[in-house]
């Protein structure tokens, strides 16, 4: 089971729009607040994405190694990112499968991260940007 990040939105309206996420924590609503559905598995992939490796007290290896990642330059940069983000995702719970994974670069030194995965619960295709 994984905490709930709620929304301002029902789950039906989010279902047919996702960028309605606020990815704010809440508590208080009892088992209201937990879910392992599809929804938290979406949120659950993107916080591991977003965590930074060795910054978390009780899980030092959870995340992915942002600050010595994107330090690298030259021609194998793009591809040591998309490892890690391959593995930070096949790590995470009721993942089965990746089907796709972009990262693409922009001008202000972001990362544009796009993913398609299957999971217990169906497919979740999503994007969310690193930096900036």
């Amino acid at each position: 089971m994984f905490i709930k990040m709620r929304n301002i939105v029902d789950e039906k309206e989010l279902e047919r729009d996702p960028s309605l996420i606020i990815g704010d924590w809440c508590f208080g609503n009892n088992l209201q607040d937990y879910g392992d559905n599809y929804i938290s598995t979406r949120n659950n992939i993107k916080t591991r994405l977003q965590s930074v490796k060795y910054d978390c007290f009780f899980d030092l290896t959870a995340g992915i190694d942002w600050f010595n990642i994107l330090g690298n330059r030259g021609r194998y940069a793009k591809d040591v990112v998309e490892i890690n983000v391959r593995l930070c995702i096949l790590q995470s719970l009721y993942v089965t499968e990746i089907i796709d994974v972009k990262v693409i670069p922009d001008e202000d030194r972001r990362l544009n991260l796009q993913y398609t995965v299957n999971t217990i619960f169906g497919q979740i295709k999503d994007e969310m940007v690193i930096g900036g």
